[in-house]
């Protein structure tokens, strides 16, 4: 069952919450050799992009447009669907620090005016004044673990703000805190469509250099 398992590992890693994946061979059996059937990866995995639900995007735009504190979370999903300049061109039209996750410094390059470090147990001052003092979360593929979180209650993320949680994996979406708005979807697929749905609202873009709840985060 050799082909099989492999198939089976090289879907899961490329498709949904993509990663590494494990696969445990018995050291009894490594040494020897089986006839395996080795498919051709269009023959049994697709890598098709999942656009988020235009209703979901629709909600979500209208709560980013009327936060006057939002903040993007966002975690290694943004790498894997290569999002970093579609984040960084939302960032700055709605005015939005961003806030990685703990593995994740560097999301947007560290010397932007909007980049505020990591959340974890140990995050930078500026993540986690704004995580704490926004009124809405954009949570890119973000599964809200426990060292993000600091144990999964309030001490990093605010009980007061609206989450938006965007993720390709549905089963993650609202597992740990509830939701305002949910997007199942690929990460760029759905900043590009929050872009279009923002632009054409024309109203309530913060310059983001301008904007007194930036430099009062970056200034933690």
């Amino acid at each position: 069952r050799i082909g099989e398992s492999l198939r089976t590992g090289f879907r899961v890693t490329s498709t949904g919450r993509r990663g590494p994946v494990y696969l445990g061979i018995p050291r009894d059996i490594l040494s020897k050799k089986a006839q395996a059937s080795l498919s051709s990866p269009e023959k049994y995995r697709t890598g098709g992009r999942v656009r988020g639900d235009s209703r979901d995007i629709s909600k979500a735009a209208e709560l980013l447009a009327a936060a006057q504190r939002p903040v993007v979370l966002a975690d290694d999903a943004v790498y894997w669907d290569n999002a970093q300049g579609l984040l960084l061109k939302l960032s700055e039209l709605l005015g939005m620090p961003v806030v990685g996750t703990e593995n994740n410094k560097g999301i947007i390059p560290e010397d932007h005016m909007l980049a505020m470090g990591v959340a974890s147990i140990h995050g930078s001052p500026p993540a986690i004044h704004a995580l704490q003092n926004c009124d809405v979360i954009l949570a890119l593929g973000c599964n809200f673990g426990q060292f993000t979180t600091a144990g999964f209650g309030y001490k990093v993320i605010s009980e007061k703000a609206k989450i938006i949680q965007v993720d390709p994996d549905p089963c993650s979406l609202g597992k740990i805190y509830p939701m305002a708005a949910g997007i199942e979807g690929n990460i760029d697929r759905v900043i590009k469509d929050l872009l279009e749905d923002e632009k054409a609202r024309k109203a309530g873009h913060r310059p983001f250099k301008d904007s007194s709840w930036v430099k009062e985060t970056a200034n933690k």
